[in-house]
């Protein structure tokens, strides 16, 4: 009869006592019995020079010779960027994002380039509007901060979470966020921005949501800029109701964040339905019948 050797997990207890929290066999005792046993993976380092290679999904163990160790994964990150800035030719930069990101996870990488890495891809994901991508950087780059607190754009990626929860209205989401912010990250300019946009957006403080989203700072206009239609409508229909008969378009074009642009005011007001004289007026008697009718 094999005599099996276990090694027993203890837990200290509430009042000095320990409790029994796991039981194991060691890895000889377990061999001998043909059990299996889980081996560490070893540490992989990546020997390829290579700046590009296409992103594949890994099926077996990664073979070194086409791993890129950390000084070259700088080096293609400057290369991505180059081309990003010159071509905006996204799927082939978002290829070879996944790509360094694939490197530098099989060789455990998380330092200043893993956060470099996380921050371009996210705002090249920003710049197109790929909120899915985005998020997924956004993700890993919280978790990074955390382990990594005096590395990267904090304060810039804490903006941009607070305004992705007001996108997703996932307002309860959002109210925990701001909640729990630090004091001294609160006084960052763009934190303490998206906390505006999102007091001004949930108060109907349109007027001033609008003016802060002529100030985004970095790139928080791209997310602003997925609400900023719903916004329009609403304050559309409001001014319809404050001003009667009619209201300057020049005066709307401000309103509505179109920066005297009244050309582009009026496109969009038609586009709604919106009534529009010759004489730059917006008809808002007839708009609002137009309204409630539809």
């Amino acid at each position: 009869m094999v005599k099996r050797r276990l090694v027993i997990e203890t837990q200290a207890g509430a009042h000095g006592d320990s409790k029994v929290i796991a039981i194991s066999r060691n890895k000889s005792v377990r061999r001998r019995l043909g059990e299996p046993v889980r081996e560490a993976i070893p540490d992989i380092i990546g020997t390829s020079t290579a700046l590009e290679r296409t992103y594949l999904r890994l099926t077996s163990a990664p073979d070194p010779s086409l791993i890129r160790p950390a000084p070259i994964l700088w080096k293609a990150l400057e290369l991505l960027q180059t081309k990003w800035n010159t071509t905006h030719n996204y799927d082939n930069a978002c290829e070879q994002m996944k790509s360094i990101r694939q490197d530098l996870t099989v060789q455990r990488i998380r330092n200043d380039l893993t956060i470099a890495v996380y921050e371009c891809h996210a705002r090249i994901a920003l710049e197109v509007g790929d909120l899915s991508e985005f998020n997924q950087c956004q993700t890993q780059l919280h978790e990074l901060y955390d382990e990594l607190p005096s590395q990267g754009s904090v304060a810039e990626f804490t903006a941009y979470k607070v305004l992705y929860l007001l996108v997703q209205s996932d307002h309860s989401g959002l109210g925990a966020v701001i909640s729990h912010l630090p004091l001294e990250m609160r006084k960052q300019n763009a934190v303490k921005h998206a906390v505006q946009v999102c007091n001004s957006f949930l108060q109907h403080d349109f007027v001033r949501f609008f003016r802060l989203y002529r100030l985004s700072p970095h790139m928080s206009a791209r997310l602003i800029d997925h609400v900023v239609e719903g916004v329009r409508d609403k304050t559309l229909r409001a001014l319809c109701t404050a001003y009667f008969p009619d209201v300057p378009i020049s005066y709307v074009a401000e309103v509505l964040g179109f920066e005297q642009n009244v050309r582009l005011c009026t496109k969009f007001l038609l586009s709604r339905g919106a009534v529009c004289t010759r004489s730059g007026m917006l008809d808002t008697k007839t708009t609002r019948t137009k309204f409630a009718n539809s």
